[in-house]
């Protein structure tokens, strides 16, 4: 029975220490550098410029549901942006005071009742 576990360890020993692998010279992940992405993003010396790309001047297209009840016919035209800068924005997170929770809840749901609360009481409840 001992060599049976001792045969099940060095088993399971070798499994897990030959799946290692070794730590990658360069990292798989990069890294977030929002100064470094604002900056490529509003780099316009080297990105396509929106006149090159053929875009065409209306969107046509026929979506069916795979159940074929619904048909969905798009004919749109394609506004293109009257310029080649990229707009980024910074969005921050912000602290909501109760006073705004509260007007967004009268805005959104009025006078809605959130939720019923139905008690139910057994006999021996008192």
């Amino acid at each position: 029975m001992k060599k049976m576990y001792l045969i099940m360890t060095v088993l399971i020993s070798i499994f897990l220490f030959v799946s290692c692998q070794l730590t990658p010279e360069n990292e798989i992940v990069a890294q977030k550098n929002t100064k470094k992405m604002l900056d490529m993003a509003t780099d316009t010396e080297n990105s396509t410029q929106i006149n090159n790309v053929k875009i065409p001047e209306r969107f046509k297209a026929d979506f069916k549901s795979s159940d074929g009840k619904t048909t969905i016919k798009s004919d749109a035209p394609i506004q293109l942006p009257p310029t080649n800068v990229l707009p980024v924005t910074r969005v921050v997170a912000a602290d909501f005071s109760q006073q705004v929770i509260d007007s967004f809840h009268e805005v959104f749901f009025a006078s809605t009742e959130m939720y019923d609360v139905q008690t139910q009481r057994d006999r021996n409840y008192k």
